[in-house]
């Protein structure tokens, strides 16, 4: 079972209280947070370089969280 980000659980949420949000500003959020994710698995992980830290977390996200994206 993929796990589910914070954006990812507030999009949700509008879309069942029939909340219009651009997809647009959905994927920026996405992005946003995909990023404090990333630096925040790179500072978990000092004794990797910052390639491999990156692509460790790429392989950990997509994992995770990418095969549920729909937008």
């Amino acid at each position: 079972m993929k796990e589910q980000t914070a954006v990812e659980w507030l999009v949700e949420y509008c879309e069942r209280e029939n909340w219009s949000m651009p997809n647009h500003i959905i994927d920026i959020a996405k992005e946003m947070e995909k990023e404090q994710m990333k630096n925040a698995y790179h500072d978990d992980r000092p004794s990797l370089s910052y390639f491999e830290s990156g692509k460790a977390f790429e392989e950990y996200y997509n994992e995770n969280y990418e095969a549920q994206e729909t937008n």
